[in-house]
């Protein structure tokens, strides 16, 4: 039996492959792969990044996801979704996406592998009783943990209401109390549910406000965002959350350090109802608003933040 090479010449050995057959090495062997995330000699951004097929949704004729690649793709990947245990349209919405995960209402699927899961009931959101729209943002990151990934539900809520909600959550609710609570100052502290692929349960999560970047003068209304079906209303990025906000305002969560911050919308110009909206979308580059309006057949971009 041929013995070992040492850890630190086989990291040497490895460290010189091109990141395309680096890449491959890590799937030969578990002592490989552990050497290699160890000593993180895998960059992915390195890595040649290719389109091999996207998802497309439709508003008019129908509900479900289409699929378009080439024949070749289309032999590896479940495009159809016919993997899963259901045909329901409802049940195939796509919630979110992130690296290559699909999220549907209490499904998570990886079309490339055909694998799939139930997840937990969602929890019901304290936001209900304010009238603020939900949604849950997929974090799945492959270079930091093949098998893990987390799903967030946004936009976070102050403590105070957060607890005192979660007593009575009434989604017919109209009190003067609840509408009151919209014109609350955005408080530092802020509360949302998160479910975890390593527990397997959902559990609360609390992030504090990043002081002294910009004035905290929002109130809780400015959470407000009701997105059109097209719209994405958060996404996922190198370790942290992008979520779209009332006046096109942007709710930055870190991951890392379980901090938020409120950014103010780049695009100085105000938007007519009806005429045009901004497009949340990202790159390797960072994150972007796309303007489109009706009248111009040419997107705008903005860059929000470079990573």
């Amino acid at each position: 039996m041929e013995a070992a090479l040492p850890e630190d010449l086989l990291a040497n050995v490895l460290g010189r492959l091109p990141p395309c057959s680096l890449a491959v090495s890590r799937c030969v062997r578990k002592d490989w792969r552990a050497l290699i995330d160890n000593r993180r000699l895998l960059r992915a951004d390195l890595l040649p990044l290719r389109l091999d097929a996207f998802f497309f949704k439709g508003q008019i004729l129908t509900s479900h996801p289409y699929f378009f690649s080439s024949r070749s793709t289309a032999r590896r990947i479940g495009g159809r979704l016919d993997f899963l245990d259901t045909f329901n349209d409802e049940d195939l919405q796509i919630m979110d996406h992130c690296n290559g995960l699909l999220l549907f209402f209490e499904r998570l699927a990886n079309p490339a592998t055909r694998q799939w899961m139930h997840l937990p009931t969602f929890p019901m959101s304290p936001c209900v009783t304010l009238g603020l729209r939900t949604s849950f943002c997929l974090v799945y990151d492959p270079m930091v943990s093949p098998h893990h990934f987390e799903v967030f539900c946004v936009p976070l809520v102050p403590e105070n209401i957060f607890y005192r909600s979660s007593d009575n959550l009434d989604p017919d609710s109209n009190s003067s109390v609840d509408q009151e609570s919209l014109e609350w100052p955005l408080s530092s502290r802020c509360t949302t549910h998160v479910f975890s692929s390593r527990k397997w349960r959902w559990e609360e999560r609390s992030f504090v406000r990043q002081q002294g970047v910009e004035p905290a003068n929002e109130t809780i209304a400015d959470l407000q965002f009701h997105p059109q079906q097209f719209q994405r209303r958060a996404l996922y990025l190198k370790g942290e959350i992008y979520v779209q906000c009332k006046n096109n305002s942007l709710m930055r969560i870190t991951l890392s350090n379980d901090k938020y911050q409120m950014i103010k919308s780049p695009v100085e110009s105000k938007i007519d109802d009806g005429n045009g909206v901004l497009q949340l979308g990202k790159s390797e580059k960072g994150v972007y608003f796309v303007l489109l309006m009706k009248d111009n057949n040419f997107p705008q971009v903005s860059s929000l933040v470079a990573q």
